[in-house]
């Protein structure tokens, strides 16, 4: 590589030339619901750090896990696995 800006692979795409079909373009909002209920809303990420259903059960979980470590000195299974998922 003589400059700092060279890549060893170069990609070229033609787009795909057709007509569009409106109604599913109209639609994709609608396929976004159940991301915004399990993963929160996007424009909600940015202040609260990706809540949802899935951020508020590992918020919960967070904190029984810390007092089953706290009394028995040990992690649930079921909670460890659902924290690394």
């Amino acid at each position: 590589m003589d400059q700092a800006g060279d890549y060893p692979v170069t990609v070229t795409l033609t787009p795909a030339a057709g007509p569009r079909n409106r109604l599913t373009t109209a639609l994709r909002p609608i396929l976004a619901i159940p991301h915004s209920i399990l993963a929160g809303p996007v424009y909600w990420s940015s202040r609260t750090g990706g809540a949802g259903l899935l951020g508020a059960a590992a918020y919960a979980m967070a904190i029984v896990s810390w007092f089953t470590l706290l009394i028995t000195g040990e992690q649930l299974r079921g909670i460890r696995d659902f924290s690394l998922y």
